[in-house]
């Protein structure tokens, strides 16, 4: 490749910034990423992960959906002159983008299974897998108790509605 077909190809994947504003403002993205993270982590109750913090199992339960984060932050970079009136952000609300680019990747996470570790790997004690187990019955039969409770409640409402129009 001749020097000005690699500095028009850096041109259109980098929208024109310079390399070192693109890495830095990635960098900033990270930090904003990271911050996220670590609140999470820190807020988890979770018996599908270790009690006690392994980063081997954060990094391979995290890999996938990682990916996506840097593509979205990557995008918001190119895209960002789109974004900003001024053409170039400012660098707080890079920060403040990857925090929240995080979250967009967590929402598609949490809508559809492409983004999921396989846990069983990670986690090895058959116990802790039949705990989890029996802990998703017992959510799965709390959801159809208070289904049902709901649907009670409904009859209940109109029972009473009936009642009422009957005695008018």
């Amino acid at each position: 490749m001749s020097e000005q077909t690699t500095t028009e190809f850096l041109d259109v994947i980098l929208n024109g910034l310079t390399l070192g504003k693109f890495l830095g403002y990635m960098f900033l993205m990270l930090i904003g990423v990271a911050i996220n993270a670590f609140i999470k982590v820190s807020e988890r109750e979770s018996i599908e992960t270790p009690k006690k913090f392994s980063f081997k199992f954060f990094i391979a339960d995290n890999y996938k959906k990682w990916c996506i984060t840097i593509l979205v932050i990557y995008l918001c970079i190119r895209f960002s002159d789109k974004m900003f009136t001024s053409g170039e952000p400012v660098d707080w609300i890079m920060i403040v983008l990857g925090y929240n680019a995080d979250h967009v990747v967590d929402f598609i996470k949490n809508r559809t299974s492409a983004l999921d570790a396989d846990r069983k790997k990670f986690v090895k004690d058959e116990e802790r897998q039949r705990k989890i187990e029996e802990q998703r019955e017992r959510e799965y039969e709390a959801a159809i108790i208070a289904e049902i409770e709901k649907r009670v409640a409904e009859i209940e409402e109109i029972r009473k509605l009936k009642e009422e129009n009957e005695k008018n």
